[in-house]
């Protein structure tokens, strides 16, 4: 499968409003985004960064995937 098209640097941006769906609401308050959301929002900019390079029929999966949250997002906020 031919993917020389792929290269180092592309990019996805995923734009949106943390709601209940979203949050984890142990923490408190009204909820925080969670992790594993967090995380499926940065696997879905991954497959719209590289969709368009694959060849048709095609996708990609992550295998790995290490984070470190400095900060919580609050429900509300972008």
């Amino acid at each position: 499968m031919p993917t020389g098209r792929l290269t180092p640097g592309l990019k996805a941006e995923i734009v949106t409003t943390v709601d209940d769906k979203l949050v984890v609401k142990h923490m408190g308050g009204d909820g925080v985004l969670s992790t594993p959301s967090m995380i499926g929002l940065m696997e879905r900019a991954g497959i719209d960064a590289v969709q368009a390079y694959l060849p048709e029929g095609h996708t990609t999966v992550g295998f790995e995937v290490s984070v470190c949250i400095s900060e919580p997002r609050q429900k509300a906020r972008r």
